[in-house]
């Protein structure tokens, strides 16, 4: 367990809470450190990435899921994280506008 700084493009730090974790399915072991389908948790200050870090312990138990079809793939969390949400509105919002504009 550990947190990583990740200096962002739109000139912030954001932290990752890095999480390895290993699970079994039909007899074989997998490990990965995804959080979310697209990679680790980020979080905008260090000390709530340090809040989350103190509410895990080595050998804890988590929660992970996973592809019945390809197990080797894996997160912790379900879903799809609020930046990639919002991302994909903004996104969708200008090619309205640039649409718009083309077929004036």
């Amino acid at each position: 367990m550990d947190i990583e700084e990740v200096t962002g493009a739109d000139s912030y730090d954001e932290y990752e809470v890095i999480v390895e974790y290993s699970y079994s399915v039909k007899g074989n072991t997998y490990s990965s450190k995804n959080y979310f389908i697209n990679g680790p948790d980020r979080i905008h200050t260090k000390e709530k990435a340090t809040e989350k870090l103190r509410e895990l312990s080595l050998g804890q138990e988590l929660t992970v899921y996973f592809d019945y079809f390809f197990p080797k793939f894996s997160v912790q969390k379900k879903g799809i994280p609020n930046g990639v949400v919002m991302g994909a509105i903004v996104g969708f919002v200008v090619l309205i506008m640039v649409w718009g504009k083309v077929q004036t």
